[in-house]
């Protein structure tokens, strides 16, 4: 059996699904929906919950709607869990207004997001998360996502930002399970590095490293047991589990839109939340994207 890494010993580790963003037919955002999204995902235990990622559409939500989402999420959470805030934004006012909303609703540690300002230069983009993390003064993860995000540090940069701020003990890393255990390599292991990805590679991304996962709930219950599988050294079984699941994994997160259109659609189904509705730009789900959905999720059953 292998010998795997232990992250129980770091403060924040193990599945934060990261919520999706429910809408009404009218475009705003559906409550309802959201707190019976949570509902359900805390009814299968997972160690924290995320909110206001790439998965939650951040980029397509005014500032007020952020506001909200921390508030909503926050006050159904009702300290239960764990909760890690992501914090984007176009200017800097903003984004500090976000950590300091998040921090006084009780966020437990924050994922920050380059500044869409400093894109262009390493040392401004190095200067962007320093004020960040200096505003927040608690623990604090970079999402590392240059696939998604257009923008990645340099080795250098994550141990210079390390020295300036104790609070940055954490990734969220969307690299390969390669490329993940050469970062933490690189790094001393300083970090507890959470993956995403919606769980693809998620037994060799637990061999290479990572201290948890931050998926989209709609196969929460799925990475849930697989990474307890692994941790209590049933890699066989977690194996198994992972080939039945990496049909419907690799089919929703062809992109963020197809994740959007296709993820949503299997929770909202998996937790009965009715119609989803879509805010532009998204998308269409297509009549072929629908059945190749049902045929790879046909294994999975209800719940919430």
């Amino acid at each position: 059996m292998t010998k795997l890494p232990d992250p129980s010993a770091r403060p924040f580790h193990g599945i934060y699904p990261i919520l999706y963003c429910y809408f009404d037919r009218d475009g705003s955002i559906d409550d309802g929906a959201m707190t019976a999204q949570i509902e359900a995902s805390l009814a299968l235990k997972p160690d924290g919950l995320a909110v206001l990622g790439l998965a939650t559409e951040i980029m397509k939500l005014t500032e007020a709607e952020k506001h909200h989402l921390i508030d909503l999420t926050l006050a159904t959470v009702a300290g239960r869990v764990p909760v890690a805030v992501t914090i984007g934004g176009p200017n800097p006012a903003d984004r500090m207004a976000l950590i300091s909303r998040a921090r006084e609703q009780g966020a437990s540690w924050l994922i920050l997001q380059p500044a869409p300002e400093a894109l262009a230069s390493e040392p401004a983009l190095v200067a962007a998360f320093s004020a960040m993390m200096a505003h927040a003064d608690m623990p604090v993860a970079i999402q590392h996502a240059p696939q998604f995000l257009g923008a990645a540090l340099s080795m250098a940069s994550f141990n210079l930002l390390r020295s300036r701020h104790p609070g940055f003990t954490l990734l969220k890393g969307e690299g390969s399970a390669l490329e993940t255990a050469q970062l933490a390599a690189d790094t001393d292991d300083a970090f507890a590095i959470f993956a995403g990805r919606a769980g693809v590679e998620w037994p060799d991304m637990i061999r290479a490293g990572a201290a948890g996962l931050i998926p989209a709930p709609e196969l929460l219950d799925i990475m849930l047991a697989i990474d307890r599988m692994m941790r209590s050294g049933d890699e066989a079984g977690a194996e198994t589990l992972y080939r039945e699941a990496l049909p419907v994994v690799s089919f929703i997160m062809q992109s963020l839109a197809s994740l959007h259109t296709y993820g949503k659609r299997l929770l909202a189904e998996r937790i009965g939340l009715g119609a989803v509705h879509d805010r532009a730009p998204f998308m269409p789900p297509t009549a072929l994207g629908l059945q190749i959905l049902k045929q790879r999720s046909a294994f999975l059953g209800r719940w919430g």
